[in-house]
């Protein structure tokens, strides 16, 4: 089973907020503490496809009160090993941006891999 969660952002500023690729995505246990042996892809169409997060990088300009959206992807798929649970996910719009925290209780089974999908102009 794959399940996809839309991660929204928006101009709240006075100013255009230029974006391109990907949001950086850092996970982390219910300790706020790094999860490990999870592959965080960057794609949207590596874990499954057909969910709308895939499609190509765009450059896209928000300007004040416009919007965007990333979405994750993953697969809660339970073989060998242990299930990994990542109650809270940190994420940057871009490389240097602020971080906000997520709280999104992602359940990864045992595929060990979150797929985040680029940004896309909110319609």
């Amino acid at each position: 089973m794959s399940h996809t969660g839309d991660r929204k952002l928006e101009n709240c500023g006075t100013r255009p907020y230029s974006l391109h690729g990907c949001p950086d995505v850092r996970l982390f246990d219910e300790d706020h503490e790094p999860v490990d042996g999870v592959r965080v892809l960057r794609d949207g169409a590596s874990v499954a496809g057909g969910t709308g997060a895939d499609g190509p990088a765009l450059p896209l300009v928000l300007k004040p009160g416009e919007g965007a959206w990333a979405g994750l992807v993953w697969r809660n798929t339970v073989e060998a090993g242990a299930a990994v649970d990542v109650p809270y996910v940190r994420v940057r719009a871009k490389s240097g941006a602020d971080p906000v925290t997520l709280v999104p209780e992602l359940d990864l089974g045992t595929a060990g891999k979150l797929d985040v999908g680029p940004w896309k102009k909110k319609e």
